[in-house]
């Protein structure tokens, strides 16, 4: 077997519209332990939101949070990578936020800050009442600026909530793209995520697989929106979702079934067949 490395996006590749993980899709990320190859999780959340996944799918490797701005352990809890934000940077982001009158959320090294409660908030803060180490999300009310400067919170991520506000994106795209050291990527279609300059998954892939020792060409990335682009591109075999965007099959050398047929699933048993 020549793969080394199985890279898989979150939301609309591994899990499906439900936010599940299939029964298919488990047994597929089992099948690729079991013939040697790594599995490792990518995606635009933090890491706090991706508790629990390791320990359903039974693998205990560390996962790309951020977009690429945090890889981090979560068996100990160590962040083996973090690139944080410059604070005026984050500030400018938040202040277009406000400008536009658009929900955000601030990914910070330990904590998520929203700014006013949404659907997502409230299922959270809901959720974690009676939640166990590992479903606990720590989310907290952001109240201003000032809150941050004063406090030495290290972001990572800030990201745009754009539900009912699509007319808003190219708008805020348009704003953001003034802030020089930002780089900006769509994680799903009302979502806007600011990240430092060059942060991308791919570049996550990247160091981790060469801290592994693990070539481009042994890679594997699957995914399904913009913010995939970059580690699909990168690694030797690159696949996207059915359900996934134009831009993103396009940069893919294989397409297979979407997310509620088992499309992971389906792309690993080819794989392990040698088909691809």
């Amino acid at each position: 077997m020549k793969y080394k490395l199985f890279v898989t996006d979150m939301d609309g590749t591994l899990l499906n519209s439900n936010k599940e993980i299939t029964k298919e899709n488990k047994v597929a990320v089992n099948r690729l332990i079991e013939n040697g190859i790594e599995v490792v999780l990518a995606s635009g959340r933090h890491p706090a939101l991706l508790k629990g996944y390791p320990k359903k799918l039974g693998i205990d490797t560390p996962v790309i949070g951020c977009n690429g701005g945090m890889i981090k352990d979560l068996m100990s809890e160590e962040i083996l990578y973090m690139s944080e934000m410059n604070m005026e940077s984050v500030i400018k982001a938040i202040e277009i936020a406000n400008k536009f009158n658009v929900d955000f959320w601030i990914y910070e090294k330990e904590n998520i800050f929203y700014n006013r409660e949404n659907d997502r908030v409230r299922k959270h803060l809901e959720n974690n009442k009676n939640a166990s180490q590992d479903e606990f999300v720590p989310i907290k009310k952001f109240n201003s600026i000032s809150d941050l400067a004063e406090n030495t919170a290290k972001i990572t991520k800030v990201l745009f909530i754009l539900i009912g506000r699509e007319d808003m994106k190219e708008k805020l795209f348009y704003e953001l793209e003034k802030i020089s050291d930002i780089e900006l990527c769509q994680s799903d279609r009302v979502l806007i995520d600011v990240m430092n300059k060059g942060i991308t998954k791919g570049r996550a892939v990247k160091l981790y697989a060469e801290k592994k020792g693990i070539k481009k060409e042994e890679i594997i990335a699957i995914g399904d929106n913009h913010n995939d682009i970059s580690m699909i591109e990168y690694a030797g075999l690159g696949i996207a979702m059915g359900n996934a965007e134009k831009d993103v099959k396009k940069a893919s050398k294989y397409v297979t079934e979407d997310c509620d047929s088992n499309g992971l699933a389906e792309a690993v048993d080819k794989i392990l067949k040698g088909q691809l």
